[in-house]
C-alpha cells in the first residue's frame, strides 16, 4: 500500500534516489537489518530486540473480496455464507493457520481452503474469476474491488485490527539519509488513500 505513495514523493522530492523494494520473509527481517542488507522494513513488528526501533505508520483491519456475481451473494456476509464458499488465503511463508482460521477456531468453526499463494496481487484475479472469496486487509481489498469491480464485506468473525510500521537499526537514528527515508514513509503513511 504505501509503494505508490512512497515512490510518488520521490519522484518529485529526490528523482536521483532509487528505492528497492524486497519482499522477505518475516523471520529474515531482523537478521537482515542488522547485518545492514536493509535499511527499513515495513510490516507487522511487535518489537526488535534492544538496538531495534518501530514507529507505527498507520493501523488497518480487514474485509472479505468476492465476486458477487460468481458467489450469488452480496454484502454483507453472513457466517453460513462466508463458510460455504471455498477460500483463497494469502501466507507469506506458504503455511498456516492464518488469523482467520484461528478466529474461526476459537468459535468451533473451519473453513474451506481451495488455494494459498505468497503473492497479495495475484489474490483479486483469482477472486474475479473463480467462485472463492478471500479475507485480507481492508485498504488491498477496497483498492481491489474498485479496480476490479469486486465487492467486499465486512468480516463475519471477529479479527483483530493491526498495527503496520517501520522498523530500523538504532544505529541509524541520527543519519540524516535514513531519516529523511523514514520521514518519506511517515509522510506517505499519512496521504489519503487513491490510485496512487
Amino acid at each position: 500500500m504505501l509503494g505508490p505513495r512512497l515512490l510518488s514523493l520521490v519522484a518529485s522530492e529526490a528523482p536521483n534516489v532509487r528505492i528497492v523494494l524486497q519482499s522477505l520473509d518475516y523471520g529474515q527481517v531482523l537478521p537482515n537489518i542488522d547485518a545492514d542488507r536493509i535499511d527499513i522494513a515495513v510490516g507487522v513488528f511487535d518489537s526488535g530486540q534492544m538496538h531495534h526501533k518501530v514507529r507505527p505508520l498507520y493501523r488497518d483491519g480487514y474485509l472479505c473480496l468476492f465476486n458477487e456475481t460468481l458467489l450469488k451473494v452480496s454484502a454483507p456476509l453472513s457466517l453460513d455464507d462466508y463458510l460455504r464458499h471455498p477460500h483463497v488465503m494469502t501466507t507469506l511463508n506458504g503455511t498456516g493457520p492464518g488469523v482467520v482460521d484461528e478466529a474461526l477456531t476459537r468459535i468451533g468453526r473451519q473453513r474451506r481452503l481451495l488455494a494459498t499463494t505468497p503473492r497479495f496481487a495475484t489474490v483479486p484475479f483469482l477472486v474475479q474469476a473463480s467462485p472463492v472469496l478471500t479475507t485480507m486487509v481492508a485498504a488491498l481489498a477496497t483498492r481491489f474491488a474498485g479496480m476490479m469491480n469486486l465487492a467486499t464485506s465486512p468480516v463475519p468473525v471477529e479479527l483483530m485490527d493491526f498495527t503496520v510500521s517501520m522498523l530500523w537499526h538504532s544505529s541509524y537514528d541520527h543519519d540524516p539519509a535514513h531519516r529523511w527515508l523514514r520521514d518519506l514513509l511517515l509522510r506517505a503513511s499519512r496521504r489519503p488513500a487513491g490510485p496512487g
